[in-house]
């Protein structure tokens, strides 16, 4: 039984559960020229690459997943290249964090309270620059929802993203500027907010 399906989200956990210099494995099970094309056969992915199931097989009583990795900011893995992966070598990731997606704090630790500069550069609503809480800690996250406004770099270290959130279900809304690592994507439906 497969523990993950094609179009999963996954991160390499270990690297050496890669199958290197296999192109005949490729060959025999993807069909698909271009992700064929785009086999990595000479080195091994990073641990901690993010990327998705594009195709998997059972082989010798081993599930083998065929991932397509996103880019990487830190080992600058280019998002074309494809790793034959043993299952051990994977675990389940969320997909990526993007604007209007709804979230919840996993780390209270990751606000922003004072970077104005980036929320100058990237917030041009001037209703949402009135509810930033600056200066504010967010104090507990209690579960509460968040609306992703903006996920954009952070200007000093571009490999790190920063998502500006608003309070979810309310018009007396507080928004705030956070590591998008310290987020957890929901898997809800949700009203847009109001502004007034």
């Amino acid at each position: 039984m497969f523990s993950f399906d094609v179009g999963d989200n996954v991160r390499i956990i270990n690297e050496n559960e890669c199958y290197v210099d296999d192109p005949k494995m490729v060959a025999d099970h993807i069909d698909h020229p271009y992700n064929a094309a785009c086999y990595c056969m000479s080195s091994q992915p990073c641990e901690g690459d993010i990327g998705k199931v594009v195709a998997r097989w059972e082989d010798n009583g081993q599930n083998i997943y065929y991932v397509r990795v996103y880019e990487d900011d830190e080992c600058k893995t280019p998002s074309c290249y494809c790793y034959c992966m043993d299952e051990v070598g994977l675990e389940k990731a969320e997909g990526e964090i993007k604007a209007f997606d709804i979230v919840k704090v996993t780390c209270i630790d990751g606000v922003y309270p004072t970077y104005d500069d980036w929320v100058l550069e990237n917030i041009k609503d001037r209703k949402l620059l009135a509810h930033w809480a600056y200066g504010d800690r967010l104090l507990d996250s209690n579960g509460k929802k968040y609306e992703v406004v903006v996920i954009a770099p952070h200007g000093k270290a571009p490999s790190v993203k920063l998502a500006f959130i608003k309070s979810c279900g309310m018009n007396a809304y507080r928004c705030y500027l956070i590591d998008a690592k310290a987020l957890k994507k929901e898997n809800v439906t949700q009203e847009k907010t109001v502004f007034f």
